[in-house]
C-alpha cells in the first residue's frame, strides 16, 4: 500500500484522515514554483548536516516563540515555597538581556526560587551577587546555601536586596562549612511585608572570583513542553544541555552562540521563510515539518500538539529515542557523544484524526496512577480527551438534564417517567417527540456559545438502551431486528441526529457531530448522513480472525460508508481486562490498513494495555499514525531495542506464542464462538484459561529465562526483568485458576487428585495469593500497573474439582472403594490441616442434599411455580419458575430459567441462611436442552453482616452452556469462610445463582455445606 504520510519531502500533500485539503489552481501553481525555487536554492542544494551536538558538548540553541505568558518552568530555577502564578518572567522590567524574574508577593504567602546544585568545597568562600529592582513594598532576601552529598542543607546565610524605584547591585559572601558538596541562590520574599520585585544576572563565584556555572543566570533561558522535551532527551543522549532562548534573547547574547545551529521549536525566524509558509498550509493541526535552512532547523506544526509530535519525530528519527512502554524503564535512549542532523525536509501528519486510547486519555501534566501512561501516548502521538478533535461518547443524558426538563417535559422520556437525578444509562430522550429536536438544539447552541473553542459535539446515546420506542406498543415501534440481535432504531435516531445538526449548522456550520454506532443503532440507516457528523461503530476487531465475520463486518464498513461522509472505530483491545495477554498483532495490522482505505477517521479504542501486552500498545500508536510504515518490521526494532539483538528473537517467540493462542487456538472455542458477532467478547468469562495448558507455561518459562540472561544494556536489563514479572503473573494466574475440567473419568484419575490434595491445596492457596501481591506489587512500576484490574479473583479452592470428586464418591462409589478409602483416611488424619478439612466436607457433599445449609435445595418444596425459600431474580425480562414432570437432577422438581436471550442481561435464584465460619462448598447442577449455543451460568456466595449488607464477594468463572448441552452438570463454589471481614462478623450467607443469555435452562440441587 501507500506510504499515506510523507517523509521526504513536505511539498507533496500527506493524506489524511480528514477530508483532504484541496488547493485552488493559483495554490497549486504557487506550490510548484516555489519547490522549484527551493529546489534551486544554492543553500538548500548543498547543505550539509547540521550539528547539535559535538564531543558531548552542546553546538545548538533552541529557539521557541515569544511566550504569551511567563509562568511556566524556568530552566536553571525552581519554586522552594508558593507559586500560585505569582513568580513569572518579565521583559518589562530587566537589568540585561531580554528578561528577569519578577515576584509578585502581594499577599501574605512566602515566594521563593532556588538555582540548581552547583559543585562547592568545604572551607572554601563563595559570592553571590546580582541585581534588584524593588517596584514596591519592602526588601526581599537573597540566600546562600550549603549542601552535603544527600542534598541536605548545612547552613544558609542572607543579605537583604533593593532600593525602590531602580536596579542596585549587591554581594553576598560566606565560607562553606566542612562537609560542603554543593551550593545554590535562593531569592526569596517572605510572609511579614509584601512588595513587588525583580531579579537579573545572579552569579555565584567561588575562590578567585571563578564563576560557578549557574544554569540559568540571567533568566534568559525559557522552556514549554515541547522544547523541555527536546533538551531532556537530547541530554540524556549525549549529557550536553541545549540553551534555550527566544530569538530575542538570542540576538542580546551577543556572540555567546556564534556558529551555533539554531532549532526553532514551534517559532519560526524572524526573518521570515516562504517555504515553512507553504509546508503548514493544508497542514492537519497534528501534523508537523521538520525543516532545514541556512544554519537553523525548524520544527514546527500548525498548533503546540503538532509542534510536540515534530519534537517526538526529532527525537525518534535522529536521536534514536523509543518510548516502548510506560514509565522510566520503558524508554529507551541510546548514548552518543554526537549529534548530527542530516539535511532533509520531513512533513508528517496522521492518517487518522482521533488517536484515543484508555485509559491514556488524560493530560500528562496533571497527576495521578495513569501520568505516565498518558506521557507514554503523548509521545507516541496519541492523543487524549485534552486534544482530541472529535467528541463521541455517551452524552445525551447531559443533553436532556432531568433537572431541567423532567417536570416540564416528562414526555422527553420512557413513558413520561424521568428517570432519577444522576442516572445516565439505561434511557434515551424519546426520538420521535418533535419537542426534543428543539431541546437539542437548543442546548448545542449554548453549549457552542460557552464554549467558542469547542470543535464538535457528542450525540451519542446513553448506554445501555432505553429507548421509549422499542416498547412494541409504541406507535413508532420499527418493528425490526438489527444486525446485532437488538430492535433496530436507527432510522429514527439518525433521522433524528440529521435534524439537530442541519439546524445547529445554521449557526456553527463548521461543527462536528460525534456518535456511538452502537447496540440499537449499530446498522446504517436507510439515508445519507448529514456530512458533519461521525458514526464511531463498535466491535472487538480481534474477532475479525474469523473470515466469516470479517466479511459481514467489512460489508457493514460498505454500507457505512455508503451513508456518511466518514465513521470513526470504537474498539475492544483489552489488556489487563483478560488474564492472559491477549495479542493479535497482525489482525491489528491488517483491521487499521484496510480503515485508511475506508473513510475512517479515528478510534477511541478500550485497551488498558500494561507490559504484559508487550509491544501492542506501541505497535497500535504506530499504526495510528500510518498503517504502511513497515509495521512488521517495527515490531523487530520493538523487542531489539526492548531487550537487545540476543534477546529479541526469544521475546518475539514469547508474545508470537501468546498470538498463535488467541488467533488459532481461541477460535473455534465456546467462548469465542458464543460472542464473535457481538459487540466485544466475555472478557469476564475466563473459559479460555481451561485451553492453556502446563506444558505451555513451561516452553514459556524457557523463553522468559533466555530473555532475561541475554538481556543487553541496563536499560534493556530492567524491561526483561518486567517481561519477566509480568509472565510471573501468568503462571501464578493459570496455577491457581479454578478449572472446570470435563469430569473424573475413573479412579485412577480420582484417587490421583485424593493423593495430590496435601500439595496441591496449599500450593493453589499459595499462588492465588502470590498473584495478588503481584497485582499490589505492579503498583510501584508504570510499565506494569494494572490501571483497571481484571474482575477476576480467587483463593485458589477449586470448587469444580470439590464438585466433581463429590459427584464420583456418591455416584460411583456410593457404597464404597479405593476413593471413598482414601478421603476417609484423609479425613481421619490426627493433626489439623487443610486437606483434612476439605476430606470431611467433602464425605459430607457425597451424601447428597440432606446436609445443606440451604432450605429446599431440590425444589421439590412450593406452590405452583414459586420455589419455597428461593427468590427468583430478572435484570430486563424473562421468567423464573418452579416446574416438575420436565427435567429434574434428582426428584422431580426443577427451576426453570427462561427468556434470558442476548441482551435480556441475567437472571436466576437467591436465597440467604444462617452460616458458620469454615470451609464452605456450594454447588447446583444444571441442564440445557441439546444444541444450546449460548448463555453461561456462574455461582456467588455473599458474607453478610446482621443487617443484611455484603461484605465480600466469593464467585465461580462463568462456565460456557454449550459444551454440556443435553446433559446434567455441576457449578461448584469452595472458599474459607472467616468470622469477620474488615471488622465487620459474618451473620449469615447468601447463594447467588447466576444465568446470562440463556432461552431455557433448568437447575436442581442447589445445595451448601460446611465441614
Amino acid at each position: 500500500m501507500e506510504d499515506r504520510t510523507n517523509n521526504d519531502s513536505f511539498h507533496r500533500t500527506a493524506g489524511s484522515g480528514k477530508a483532504p485539503f484541496t488547493w485552488g489552481w493559483l495554490a497549486v501553481l504557487a506550490a510548484v514554483l516555489a519547490s522549484l525555487v527551493l529546489l534551486a536554492s544554492p543553500a538548500q542544494a548543498a547543505g550539509s548536516p547540521l550539528d547539535i551536538v559535538v564531543d558531548g558538548q552542546p553546538h545548538a540553541v533552541v529557539l521557541i516563540p515569544e511566550p504569551a505568558g511567563f509562568s511556566g518552568s524556568i530552566p536553571g530555577w525552581s519554586p522552594t515555597a508558593s507559586n500560585g502564578g505569582k513568580i513569572t518572567l518579565s521583559k518589562a522590567v530587566v537589568h540585561s538581556g531580554a528578561y528577569s524574574l519578577r515576584i509578585d508577593d502581594s499577599d501574605d504567602k512566602s515566594y521563593a526560587m532556588q538555582s540548581d546544585y552547583v559543585a562547592a568545597e568545604g572551607g572554601l568562600s563563595y559570592t553571590v551577587s546580582g541585581s534588584v529592582y524593588l517596584q514596591s513594598g519592602t526588601k526581599p532576601l537573597v540566600f546562600i546555601r550549603f549542601y552535603n552529598a544527600s542534598h541536605t542543607m548545612l547552613a544558609q546565610s542572607s543579605v537583604s536586596v533593593g532600593t525602590l524605584g531602580g536596579w542596585t547591585g549587591f554581594t553576598l559572601t560566606k565560607t562553606a562549612p566542612a562537609g560542603t558538596v554543593y551550593a545554590a541562590v535562593l531569592l526569596y520574599t517572605d510572609t511579614a511585608a509584601t512588595r513587588l520585585v525583580y531579579f537579573d544576572d545572579i552569579a555565584l563565584t567561588g575562590p578567585g572570583s571563578i564563576g560557578l556555572p549557574l544554569a540559568n543566570p540571567g533568566f534568559e533561558l525559557l522552556s514549554d513542553a515541547a522544547s523541555g522535551l527536546l533538551v531532556e532527551y537530547v541530554r540524556k543522549a549525549t549529557g550536553a544541555t541545549l540553551p534555550v532562548m527566544t530569538e530575542a534573547g538570542l540576538n542580546g547574547q551577543g556572540t555567546a552562540y556564534a556558529g551555533f545551529t539554531k532549532l526553532y521549536v514551534g517559532a519560526t525566524p524572524s526573518a521570515g521563510d516562504p517555504d515553512i509558509v507553504l509546508g503548514l498550509d493544508g497542514l492537519d493541526e497534528q501534523g508537523f515539518l521538520l525543516h532545514p535552512h541556512g544554519d537553523a532547523i525548524t520544527i514546527i506544526g500548525p498548533t503546540e500538539y503538532g509542534t510536540l509530535n515534530g519534537v517526538t519525530e526529532f527525537l525518534e528519527r535522529y536521536v534514536g529515542v523509543r518510548w516502548l512502554l510506560p514509565g522510566p524503564n520503558g524508554e529507551d535512549v541510546p548514548i552518543v557523544d554526537d549529534l548530527t542532523v542530516p539535511w532533509e525536509d520531513v512533513r508528517e501528519q496522521p492518517v487518522f484524526a482521533n488517536r484515543v486510547i484508555s485509559p491514556a486519555w488524560g493530560d500528562p501534566a496533571s497527576p495521578g496512577r495513569t501520568k505516565e501512561l498518558n506521557v507514554w501516548a503523548q509521545r507516541n502521538k496519541l492523543q487524549g480527551f485534552y486534544n482530541q478533535p472529535y467528541e463521541y461518547k455517551e452524552n445525551l443524558h447531559a443533553l436532556f438534564p432531568v433537572e431541567k426538563y423532567g417536570t416540564t417535559h416528562p414526555e422527553y422520556y420512557p413513558n413520561g417517567k424521568p428517570p432519577a437525578t444522576g442516572v445516565t444509562a439505561g434511557w434515551q430522550p424519546c426520538f420521535s417527540v418533535p419537542g426534543t429536536v428543539d431541546a437539542a438544539v437548543y442546548g448545542i447552541l449554548q453549549y457552542f456559545q460557552n464554549n467558542p473553542g469547542k470543535r464538535s459535539y457528542s450525540l451519542g446515546v446513553n448506554d445501555t438502551g432505553g429507548f421509549c420506542e422499542a416498547n412494541p406498543s409504541h406507535p413508532s415501534y420499527p418493528n425490526k431486528i438489527n444486525s446485532m440481535g437488538y430492535v433496530d432504531m436507527s432510522d429514527l435516531y439518525y433521522n433524528w441526529v440529521n435534524q439537530v445538526v442541519e439546524r445547529v449548522r445554521l449557526v456553527y456550520p463548521d461543527k462536528w457531530f460525534g456518535l456511538l454506532a452502537y447496540r440499537e443503532v449499530n446498522d446504517p440507516p436507510a439515508f445519507a448522513l448529514n456530512d458533519h457528523v461521525i458514526p464511531f461503530v463498535t466491535k472487538d476487531r480481534m474477532a475479525w480472525i474469523d473470515g466469516v465475520v470479517e466479511a459481514d463486518e467489512h460489508a457493514l464498513t460498505d454500507a457505512w460508508n455508503a451513508v456518511a461522509a466518514q465513521i470513526g472505530w470504537y474498539d475492544y483491545m483489552y489488556g489487563t481486562l483478560y488474564l492472559l495477554p491477549r495479542i493479535y498483532n497482525g489482525q491489528t495490522i491488517e483491521n487499521w490498513q484496510y480503515a485508511a482505505d475506508h473513510q475512517v477517521v479515528g478510534t477511541y479504542t478500550e485497551m488498558y494495555p500494561n507490559a504484559g501486552d508487550g509491544p501492542k500498545a506501541w505497535l497500535f500508536a504506530k499504526l495510528l499514525w500510518n498503517p504502511d510504515r513497515a509495521p512488521e518490521a517495527m515490531l523487530d526494532e520493538w523487542y531489539e531495542r526492548a531487550v537487545g539483538p540476543a534477546a529479541s528473537a526469544d521475546l518475539k517467540a514469547y508474545f508470537d506464542f501468546w498470538e498463535q493462542f488467541w488467533t488459532q487456538r481461541v477460535m473455534g472455542s465456546a467462548w469465542f464462538e458464543k460472542r464473535k458477532t457481538n459487540i466485544y467478547f466475555d472478557f469476564l468469562n475466563h473459559a479460555y484459561l481451561n485451553l492453556l495448558t502446563e506444558q505451555d507455561l513451561l516452553d514459556l518459562e524457557d523463553l522468559i529465562d533466555a530473555v532475561v540472561v541475554n538481556a543487553g544494556t541496563p536499560q534493556q536489563q530492567a524491561r526483561a526483568q518486567l517481561f519477566h514479572d509480568a509472565f510471573e503473573y501468568v503462571k501464578r494466574t493459570a496455577r491457581s485458576f479454578p478449572r472446570k475440567e470435563t469430569g473424573i473419568t475413573d479412579e485412577a484419575e480420582a484417587l490421583d487428585i485424593v493423593d495430590r490434595l496435601p500439595d496441591s491445596i496449599n500450593a493453589r492457596l499459595q499462588l492465588a495469593q502470590d498473584r495478588l501481591d503481584l497485582m499490589t506489587a505492579f503498583e510501584s512500576e508504570p510499565a506494569l500497573r494494572m490501571i483497571t484490574k481484571p474482575a477476576a479473583t480467587w483463593s485458589g479452592w477449586n470448587g469444580f474439582e470439590f464438585a466433581a470428586l463429590a459427584d464420583y464418591l456418591a455416584v460411583r462409589e456410593s457404597g464404597g472403594g479405593a476413593v471413598t478409602d482414601a478421603v476417609y483416611a484423609l479425613a481421619a488424619s490426627a493433626t489439623p490441616s487443610r486437606e483434612r478439612n476439605y476430606a470431611q466436607l467433602l464425605l459430607k457433599a457425597k451424601d447428597g442434599t440432606t446436609g445443606s445449609l440451604t432450605a429446599n435445595p431440590s425444589f421439590e418444596s412450593g406452590s405452583g411455580t414459586t420455589a419455597t425459600s428461593w427468590q427468583p431474580w430478572i435484570d430486563a425480562t424473562g421468567t423464573v419458575q418452579r416446574v416438575t414432570g420436565t427435567y429434574a437432577h434428582k426428584g422431580s422438581a426443577s427451576l426453570k430459567v427462561a427468556g434470558l436471550k442476548a441482551g435480556a442481561k441475567r437472571g436466576g435464584a437467591i436465597q440467604s441462611f444462617a452460616a458458620q465460619p469454615g470451609l464452605t462448598a456450594a454447588s447446583v447442577y444444571y441442564y440445557t436442552l441439546a444444541g444450546t449455543e449460548t448463555g453461561n451460568i456462574q455461582l456467588y456466595v455473599y458474607p453478610r453482616d446482621a443487617a443484611g449488607k455484603r461484605l465480600a464477594t466469593y464467585q465461580t468463572i462463568r462456565v460456557d452452556l454449550a459444551g454440556t448441552a443435553g446433559e446434567w452438570s455441576e457449578i461448584g463454589l469452595l472458599e474459607e469462610v472467616p468470622s469477620s471481614i474488615n471488622g465487620s462478623a459474618v451473620a449469615d450467607l447468601q447463594i447467588v445463582i447466576a444465568i446470562d443469555e440463556c432461552d431455557e435452562i433448568y437447575l436442581d440441587d442447589a445445595a451448601v455445606y460446611q465441614r
